[in-house]
């Protein structure tokens, strides 16, 4: 991970900011490089991994066990939310993860601050940028799609209403659409399924 100058601040502003919030479980630093211009900071429900930091009451939510997190958001119904409305398949990814398939202890930490209804920071510009996508990294291939251009300036984290971020959802949303198709077909073809199923 290669850091902005201005990452620290921001972190360190977050922190101050939102420490005896415990609607706010963490406070992170990468944001996709969407299409359109983001607000300066916004929130997001769940918790994310690429520069981040947390409080200690934020990480004790944190639970290690991927079967007891995928019953939990399957029995309140929240698959399609979980997955940022069916646009890319993190519940695949918490599977993989009780099945040995990955030793993902980020996915765990995104549902478990999901389940929790908690909501992390976000950067409106990235302060972080990956550069293990090369095929170096220890869990990722070779990709330039999350490439971004840090940012050159700092992060002013002002008060802002406390909750999840409608238009960084969407755009984020249709990043995901964008630039991982593959992973939104499974949805497609339960929807050719259904309309089969019940019009026909």
């Amino acid at each position: 991970m290669v850091v902005s100058p201005y990452f620290l601040t921001y972190m360190n502003d977050g922190l101050e900011k939102y420490q005896n919030d415990d609607r706010v479980i963490s406070i992170h630093g990468y944001v996709y490089p969407v299409k359109e211009e983001l607000p300066e900071t916004f929130f997001l429900k769940g918790a994310d991994c690429w520069g981040w930091a947390t409080w200690r009451r934020g990480w004790n939510l944190f639970n290690p066990d991927g079967q007891y997190l995928l019953d939990k958001i399957k029995k309140s119904k929240l698959e399609k939310q979980f997955n940022f409305n069916n646009s890319f398949n993190y519940v695949k990814m918490l599977h993989d993860q009780i099945k040995g398939l990955n030793d993902s202890w980020a996915i765990r930490w995104y549902a478990s601050a999901f389940i929790a209804n908690k909501l992390t920071l976000y950067p409106g510009r990235s302060l972080i940028q990956n550069i293990g996508l090369d095929d170096s990294g220890t869990h990722c291939g070779i990709s330039n799609k999350y490439s971004v251009m840090l940012s050159d300036n700092f992060i002013n984290v002002k008060t802002i209403d406390v909750r999840e971020s409608q238009l960084a959802y969407n755009l984020f949303k249709q990043y995901f659409l964008l630039n991982f198709p593959k992973k939104t077909k499974y949805y497609l073809n339960l929807c050719i399924s259904f309309f089969k199923k019940y019009i026909n």
